[in-house]
């Protein structure tokens, strides 16, 4: 499967779902949607029309906690590559492409971190290796993340489910989760790209 991108899209409930369908998923070759829909409620799901796609993946499970969502769509992953996404996002065909490409042209590189449009926040300006250590100001958010999947589960690593919304400590798995790549030795870099 050279060269393959997953889209891990982690929601909520059948209000999440909706969200996902308004994400408007762009079709790419080579890029598939694996969307984690937690129902702890069990409600009956109704997959809606628009997301009944040969690119889409929806795997309902019974569970709360975002970093337990984040795990249960890595492991459904059968990419090179993936990408961290949450249900209220955009995306074109040609930022899912820069993610690739960034990993096809960049062969020692794990965790790859991306900039995302519609916060007010500060980025480096050029090529980070974080592995180095954190520019000043700089911080990681989930979606912003993507990395080969193979390093991953090499080193074992997944997001801590003791944070995240709906777990014991509310926040903080996305910084977490990127010092645990680096801790484990992962190659992880930013790159000034714009991806969402």
């Amino acid at each position: 499967s050279n060269g393959k991108l997953d889209v891990l899209i982690s929601t909520y409930g059948v209000e999440g779902l909706q969200r996902v369908t308004k994400m408007n998923l762009p079709q790419v070759e080579g890029v598939r949607y694996v969307v984690s829909l937690q129902n702890p409620e069990n409600k009956l799901i109704e997959i809606p029309e628009l997301l009944t796609r040969p690119d889409v993946l929806i795997s309902i499970i019974n569970s709360k906690g975002l970093s337990k969502n984040r795990n249960n769509a890595i492991s459904l992953s059968e990419a090179d590559v993936c990408l961290i996404a949450d249900d209220d996002l955009q995306y074109t065909e040609q930022q899912l492409l820069a993610v690739l490409e960034t990993f096809r042209s960049q062969p020692n590189v794990d965790v790859a971190m991306f900039k995302y449009d519609g916060d007010n926040k500060l980025y480096p300006d050029k090529v980070v290796n974080l592995s180095e250590g954190m520019p000043k100001n700089y911080y990681p958010s989930s979606v912003e993340i993507a990395f080969r999947c193979s390093s991953l589960l090499a080193k074992g690593i997944k997001f801590n489910e003791n944070f995240g919304i709906n777990a014991r400590y509310g926040c903080c798995e996305d910084p977490l989760f990127l010092h645990d790549c680096i801790d484990a030795g992962l190659n992880c870099v930013f790159f000034p790209i714009t991806i969402t």
